[in-house]
């Protein structure tokens, strides 16, 4: 009986193992890249980075999801993505704000950091740009999304 279950529990963390591995690659090899994604966005970025080293911040941000294939969307509407998104066109980033103002806390005043520079010296009167900080989890509520539509539009919720 020990050693069936000794075989079972090896049999499942070789499927987690497994599972975690799948995962990591498809985030750093297709979500974590720019492959793809409008110059002007990838500009924005770029700014961005430079923008936050410039008054003294961290440019602690990771790109976690950029243009989708469609099949991905359409899991992601099952979570509250947009049908229609940005991301299939490859005009959308979604940015990872980590510590960026460096007290040791992971939140929303880096939230909030990034958004105001964005929107006030980055992105400015066009392009979309929001922010789910009311979202359940971490990873939803450090989420920063950022487009270059033609038109302006924001959500800070």
């Amino acid at each position: 009986m020990i050693k069936r279950l000794k075989r079972i529990f090896k049999w499942v963390l070789g499927i987690i193992g497994v599972t975690l591995m799948l995962f990591s690659t498809f985030f750093f090899f297709y979500a974590n890249t720019l492959k793809g994604v409008n110059p002007k966005t990838i500009s924005y970025y770029y700014q961005l980075k430079t923008e936050l080293k410039a008054k003294g911040y961290k440019d602690q941000l990771i790109i976690i999801s950029s243009q989708r294939a469609a099949w991905h969307n359409q899991l992601l509407t099952l979570f509250g993505a947009a049908t229609k998104s940005r991301h299939l066109r490859g005009d959308a980033i979604d940015i990872m704000v980590l510590d960026v103002n460096a007290d040791g806390i992971i939140d929303g005043k880096d939230v909030d950091i990034v958004y105001i520079l964005l929107d006030r010296e980055i992105v400015k009167n066009t392009g979309g740009l929001g922010t789910y900080q009311s979202e359940r989890w971490i990873w939803n509520r450090q989420m920063i999304h950022v487009d270059c539509r033609q038109k302006k539009a924001r959500w800070h919720r």
